[in-house]
């Protein structure tokens, strides 16, 4: 680098601790700092935090499984403080299709506002997992619209994730 040339980059980030320290929250100092350097607002309303399907149904979720759920959680919530009930993987048809949902597994009249209104009945708030820019190839929307989906150099789809 030629000298009397200002340098510039993106902000960085080290920290140095003695080798006999053992911080157990090391990431706290990082996550601050990063929100400072962001001017980031502390939160009203605390954190959310609560069960996501995944974990224990992985893609095979239903209405009714994760309705039975809502209950067992409403239960224990005051114990653990759960305030958040998040529908995972499983319930569209495909990746890229996030307004299905997979027939027989959800019921017809209201889809998916019967189960999130059976889960902001219970006290949490619902939540739905998607992968925006995530496209099955057997989709609905990558057949409609094969323009969006982006391509690589050679001209093939570009994997956007772990789906077909």
């Amino acid at each position: 680098v030629a000298s009397r040339k200002d340098i510039s980059s993106d902000w960085a980030y080290l920290q140095i601790v003695d080798s006999s320290c053992y911080d157990e929250e090391a990431m706290v100092y990082y996550v601050h700092a990063c929100g400072d350097h962001n001017d980031a607002r502390a939160m009203e309303k605390g954190l959310t935090y609560g069960w996501c399907s995944w974990y224990h149904y992985y893609e095979n979720i239903d209405h009714d499984s994760l309705s039975k759920n809502a209950h067992v959680l409403n239960k224990a919530k005051n114990k653990i403080g759960f305030n958040l009930c998040l529908v995972d993987d499983g319930y569209m048809t495909s990746w890229g299709d996030w307004t299905s949902l997979k027939p027989g597994k959800f019921v017809k009249e209201g889809g998916m506002r019967v189960l999130a209104d059976a889960i902001r009945s219970k006290g949490m708030q619902p939540g739905v997992w998607l992968a925006p820019f995530a496209c099955d190839k057997k989709s609905k929307l990558a057949k409609d619209h094969p323009d969006w989906i982006i391509r690589n150099d050679s001209g093939r789809y570009a994997n956007s994730a772990n789906c077909g």
